[in-house]
């Protein structure tokens, strides 16, 4: 009974592992023509052996499901893929290593350049809030060690024993 699903789950893989390529609209296709095939076959032997088998209720749950996995499949397949690092252009996917990132565009597409390294507001805030963080982490730790030091002196007071 799980073998549907799996099944599902195995052509919603492949659809984004290979999405916006052909393999992916592929793998959907042949996923949905398999489930045509077995809709068929179970149609064909309601007629040849209509004392045995009775599948017209399967037959009315996998076209839905034919049509769910085909229309997420080709959802998914259709999906942008992500830039590969964190130097692409999150637009074109030109890659911008090496070039200078304050007041870079990409020129490829004109796409303004807000990740590491460029002269944006964003990155900005972002580098601000890294040093808040770790201001916060220096001082916390500035206190421990104002805490560790008090106890020894209070057990060096106290003498030994």
């Amino acid at each position: 009974m799980l073998a549907f699903p799996f099944f599902a789950v195995m052509i919603w893989f492949l659809a984004a592992h290979f999405r916006r390529r052909w393999q992916s609209f592929f793998a959907v296709a042949v996923g949905t023509a398999l489930l045509c095939l077995i809709e068929f076959l179970l149609w064909r032997a309601q007629f040849k052996y209509e004392r045995w088998i009775v599948p017209q209720q399967v037959i009315w749950l996998l076209i839905p499901f034919t049509v769910l996995v085909l229309g997420i499949g080709l959802f998914i397949a259709c999906l942008p893929k992500a830039p590969p690092t964190d130097h692409h252009c999150p637009k074109c996917f030109y890659d911008l290593a090496g070039l200078d990132p304050l007041n870079l565009s990409c020129p490829e597409c004109g796409w303004r350049w807000t990740g590491r390294g460029s002269d944006s507001t964003e990155e900005r805030h972002r580098l601000a809030e890294l040093g808040a963080i770790r201001e916060h982490e220096a001082e916390t730790a500035s206190l421990a060690e104002a805490a560790r030091q008090r106890r020894e002196a209070a057990r060096a007071q106290a003498g030994p024993g």
